[in-house]
């Protein structure tokens, strides 16, 4: 344990003493705490205990043996760092706690401890772990919030250039979602060692942090811990100015409790409301925009929170919109030209419909300096969120042609240093050309890259042209399906169904191959439109039509002639009129989809889609803009006798790999790709998407 760990560890043991005796006093049932305000009383206690040691009793200045007043050391407190006390919207009941012999005692004997803390915090902050412990779940997943670990943070800030060898002295920073100061902590330490090396007085030191340093939350326990963790890390500078009576009053932070979201609820006059619209002293914006906003997603939303994000920010809160989008927006909207922004948002942001028009204009506006693919690194161990690192520069033409690099990079396992990053650059126009802008990271192996970026680049066809994919049966109200969905065909008319069981899975589409667990449906369609739900026409499922896995490892599509209905954990799809005039038949399309380069490459166009256990999520935009290989007359031949052979019911395990390889043969062909590709291609697959656990080849 290094010594700051240690000085930590010292604070933590005395507000786990504190909190553990006020639990055990009658003080909870008299001042009717709650488990959070015992939490948080506990943390004031212990901060101002802290204060009161430093400010009175150290270097000799008090005389702890006699029965000092200690209701009176916290009241000076009080007064001293009104900023963070007195006008905090925390309910006052610490002064009353202190009351209680047995906390008198603690208090005493952390005073008398001769070990320091406060100049050996520099950097660190102190109380994220006890906001997160001061919030319920439901707290949590209303704000939204996830901790950010010490290592993400200062990896953004890095990623920005705010670093203490960089020149940030008299820049503006905002984290406009700070929670308990994370990102603030980083950049007041970084500041101040840049600071200190010009040699300035303590006073212009302490006043170009404040006026420099900026953090807006709705949560006013975030503000609260905010505030006090930027106290610790400047309070040696006001130390030193209160001895010499410079200042008897710690000042003034910028750091604001009300809602950045919202532009149109705060006094004009009023500095968030002048921050957030640009107004007056603040109309030149933000020189960095950090921070790690809110995930919440539309259908988790109160009914507040969506209008007031629709009302603030319409044409993005659009759809099954995420809240982190209308951070983004707000971010860039802050920036000053030449302003950076530096973010950790989930990685749906780069493919999802609706942040496309967020996209649109990041890449019309804006110059994406990286983009870093965390999905794989477990950095929110408890969320189920894959998330990704942007950085983004505003030009200062909005209009202007970018000539401007992505430095697009993987990492996976721990976040390494800034200068270890290894990546691959990638033109910024080449998003231009993707279905929507979508924005996808590319593999760290420059080989690898530049096949991927080659096959959407020089294939002219995509899946789409030729099989136009659908959305099937879907049961919005729970118990819907009991009301459709059956074991028995009742009267004779009920239609097969594939996805009928409840909670089945979706194991009855394999590659090549159904699977019918033997559940019926009455496609009553006025019946299930009287109950606001309504079924797709029926000649959707009664033409010939390919069938494919909404998730899977790999894509699993079968050809249906039998005239399925199917839930929607599938989709369904019937070819078009280009299809039919090039003679490119279902068996043909069928062998193209489930051959392995077109399942490598959504994996690394798509990756965005991951759900748990690596699994992709299937959508028909994303599947419709796959690239398609022009086939030759001989090709299509070969594929469709070869999809028609691997089809068959009596065909055993050795014929099936045998003509699933002569399959995969022939479309790496027609895509022309060299063997070092086919072999990359091969590698992933059997990594990457192959169920380990199960000896069916059709997975």
């Amino acid at each position: 344990m290094s010594n700051t760990d240690e000085k930590i560890e010292i604070f933590n043991t005395l507000f786990l003493k504190i909190k553990k005796h006020i639990l055990e006093s009658n003080i909870t049932i008299e001042l009717r705490l709650n488990e959070r305000e015992v939490l948080l009383n506990s943390f004031i206690i212990s901060i101002k205990t802290l204060l009161v040691r430093e400010l009175f009793f150290k270097e000799g200045k008090g005389d702890i043996g006699k029965n000092i007043d200690l209701y009176l050391k916290f009241k000076e407190i009080d007064y001293i760092f009104r900023e963070i006390f007195i006008d905090s919207y925390i309910t006052k009941t610490d002064l009353e706690i202190i009351k209680e012999k047995s906390i008198q005692r603690i208090i005493t004997q952390y005073i008398e401890n001769k070990d320091l803390i406060v100049q050996d915090i520099a950097g660190k902050d102190l109380f994220s772990q006890i906001y997160e412990r001061a919030l319920s779940k439901s707290e949590k997943n209303q704000l939204g919030l996830f901790y950010t670990p010490e290592t993400i943070v200062n990896f953004i800030l890095n990623l920005v250039k705010y670093n203490s060898n960089s020149d940030i002295i008299d820049k503006k920073i905002l984290d406009p979602s700070c929670g308990s100061g994370s990102f603030l902590v980083k950049t007041v330490n970084r500041l101040l060692k840049a600071l200190k090396r010009e040699k300035l007085d303590e006073c212009k030191i302490l006043f170009k942090i404040i006026d420099a340093v900026f953090g807006m939350d709705i949560d006013p326990i975030a503000i609260f811990l905010s505030k006090t963790n930027i106290l610790l890390q400047i309070f040696p500078l006001f130390l030193e100015l209160y001895k010499k009576r410079t200042l008897t009053q710690f000042p003034s932070l910028n750091i604001y409790c009300f809602d950045s979201l919202n532009k149109k609820s705060y006094n004009t006059d009023s500095i968030p409301f002048k921050i957030i619209n640009r107004k007056n002293e603040f109309i030149s914006g933000f020189d960095f925009v950090v921070g790690n906003p809110p995930y919440i997603e539309s259908k988790k939303m109160n009914i507040e929170t969506k209008r007031k994000c629709k009302e603030n920010f319409p044409e993005i809160s659009k759809g099954a919109f995420d809240i982190y989008i209308c951070f983004i927006q707000l971010g860039l909207d802050l920036l000053n030209w030449n302003g950076k922004l530096g973010f950790i948002i989930p990685n749906k942001f780069l493919s999802a419909n609706y942040s496309k028009g967020l996209r649109k204009r990041i890449i019309s506006e804006f110059d994406i300096l990286h983009l870093v693919d965390l999905s794989s690194s477990n950095i929110f161990k408890d969320a189920s969120v894959y998330p990704i690192i942007i950085s983004i520069k505003k030009r200062k033409f909005k209009l202007e042609i970018t000539t401007n690099n992505i430095l697009i990079s993987k990492l996976e396992g721990q976040i390494k240093n800034i200068e270890e990053i290894r990546g691959i650059s990638i033109e910024q126009s080449f998003f231009t050309k993707t279905v929507n802008n979508f924005i996808f990271s590319f593999p760290n192996e420059l080989k690898e890259a530049e096949l991927v970026k080659r096959l959407i680049i020089k294939s002219p066809l995509k899946l789409g042209n030729f099989l136009k994919i659908r959305w099937t049966v879907s049961f919005h109200k729970k118990g819907l399906r009991e009301q459709f969905v059956f074991t028995r065909n009742e009267d004779g008319t009920f239609r097969k169904i594939l996805g009928g069981k409840k909670f089945g899975g979706n194991s009855e589409v394999k590659r090549y191959m159904i699977q019918w667990n033997g559940y019926w449906i009455d496609y009553n369609r006025e019946k299930a439109k009287e109950m606001n739900n309504p079924f797709p026409p029926l000649r959707l499922f009664n033409n010939e039509k390919i069938i494919i896995c909404q998730n899977s490892k790999r894509i699993r599509a079968v050809l249906d002639k039998e005239g399925f209905i199917c839930k929607d954990i599938f989709f369904v799809g019937n070819t078009t009129q280009k299809a039919h005039n090039s003679e490119i038949s279902y068996e043909v399309i069928l062998s193209v989809i489930n051959s392995k380069i077109m399942s490598y490459l959504y994996d690394r166009i798509f990756s965005s889609t991951h759900v748990s256990g690596r699994y992709l999520h299937y959508l028909p935009t994303y599947l419709h803009s796959l690239p398609f290989p022009k086939l030759s007359e001989e090709e299509k031949k070969q594929l469709h006798e070869l999809s028609e052979k691997i089809m068959e019911k009596e065909i055993t395990e050795n014929e099936f790999m045998k003509i699933d390889e002569q399959i995969d043969k022939i479309v790496y062909n027609a895509f022309r790709l060299e063997d070092y590709e086919i072999e990359i291609v091969e590698k992933f697959v059997s990594s990457h998407m192959t169920l380990r656990k199960t000896k069916d080849i059709r997975k």
